[in-house]
């Protein structure tokens, strides 16, 4: 455990992660920092499915589990509620990694099979947007300047740009839970200073949409910081 522990401390995840699974939390005299420790590596190496297992683990079955355990693992399980395959943020992530392993001189063939995942992603992307160009091209060459997509005289169904959305429509601008984690740390930085009511507003938002385990961390925490943020003189 404590081989580890130091491991995931200098990011060497790959062999952190190959330890851990050479023994089970119940056999270790720490099973929190196991599960923990554990997380992180999974959630570093992308194991998305791995991660929330282990996360959920942590915060069902562990116990005196420190609150920094806590939090983090719940920010690293928000995060992966808004990854997606093969997008911007999936190369990002990728590259994340390739810079974590050079800065540990392993530039070998593992490094370089995510390297040539990045490439070809990189130009299937660049495809599509010359595909999508060419397209609104052709477009506004036939006289279409919404790309071809003309509204029909007496359409008062479409959306106007300002209109406020009716109600029996649902927002496609997030999915359910997706909480960014820049929003939680923004709103920890000020909580001692808002309105008891603005408060409860605010986390309502935030945890709404959230497991009931990810929610009363995040309750729990933020009912800390409001007592500590009282007590200052």
């Amino acid at each position: 455990m404590a081989f580890a522990k130091a491991l995931s401390n200098r990011r060497i995840y790959e062999e952190a992660l190959d330890t851990l699974k050479t023994v089970k939390p119940e056999q270790v005299v720490d099973p929190a920092t196991y599960l923990f420790h554990r997380a992180v590596a999974e959630h570093a190496l992308l194991h998305k499915d791995q991660a929330n297992r282990t996360i959920l683990r942590l915060l069902d079955d562990a116990v005196d589990v420190p609150d920094r355990y806590k939090m983090v693992s719940v920010l690293m399980a928000l995060d992966m509620q808004s990854w997606k395959e093969k997008d911007l943020g999936e190369i990002a992530r990728k590259m994340d990694n390739i810079e974590r392993r050079l800065e540990l001189a392993r530039g070998g063939p593992q490094t370089q099979k995510i390297q040539k995942e990045v490439v070809a992603r990189l130009d299937e992307l660049i495809k599509q947007m010359e595909n999508q160009a060419k397209g609104e091209s052709r477009a506004n060459a036939d006289g279409c300047p919404n790309g071809g997509q003309q509204q029909q005289p007496g359409n008062n169904n479409a959306q106007r740009p300002g209109q406020p959305m009716p109600d029996s429509r649902l927002s496609q601008n997030s999915g359910p839970g997706n909480v960014d984690p820049k929003k939680l740390d923004a709103l920890a930085k000020q909580w001692g200073q808002l309105p008891e009511k603005e408060r409860a507003a605010a986390m309502q938002e935030l945890t709404r949409e959230m497991p009931p385990k990810y929610r009363e961390v995040i309750e729990t925490y933020f009912r800390k910081l409001a007592a500590s943020e009282s007590s200052k003189p």
